[in-house]
């Protein structure tokens, strides 16, 4: 018999950018609240900014149609943590997964800004997985930390 503790959460959201901080202080609040360490909370919230941020930018005129989703799922075992942030949005189709991230600049005159989210998501995130159905993107952002025993 295996000894899992599990806790979710759910948020609805108009699609706009004037609602990111509430949704960062939502996301923040319950992984706090599951005793995530800051280093977790912090990677988690600069993920789902950036995700939040191209959905709603980059989504075309779909994206506001309905709510954007987002769960949370949090599982502990023994001493592995799991939280998986969920992003849901009706935008046009994008897999931040699949996407090439443009090179760095050589110099700061050749630099413009934007364009490296993806590669912060994928860097500070322990997997992303992409799905589309029914007319939905789905963005599953994934962080794992141990407990550290004394």
């Amino acid at each position: 018999m295996s000894n899992v503790t599990a806790r979710r959460a759910f948020l609805n959201v108009p699609p706009s950018l004037e609602r990111i901080r509430a949704v960062s202080e939502w996301l923040q609040e319950h992984v706090r609240n599951w005793g995530a360490p800051v280093d977790v909370v912090d990677r988690l919230d600069l993920c789902l900014n950036e995700a939040l941020a191209n959905a709603l930018t980059h989504g075309g005129p779909s994206v506001h149609v309905c709510p954007l989703e987002l769960h949370l799922h949090y599982a502990e075992s023994q001493d592995q943590h799991t939280i998986v942030l969920t992003l849901q949005d009706g935008g046009m189709a994008f897999d931040p997964t699949q996407a090439q991230v443009r090179p760095r600049a050589r110099s700061l005159q050749d630099a413009s800004p934007g364009g490296l989210g993806i590669q912060m998501m994928r860097s500070h995130s322990d997997d992303l997985q992409y799905h589309r159905f029914n007319n939905k993107n789905q963005l599953d952002i994934l962080v794992r930390w141990k407990t550290d025993f004394p």
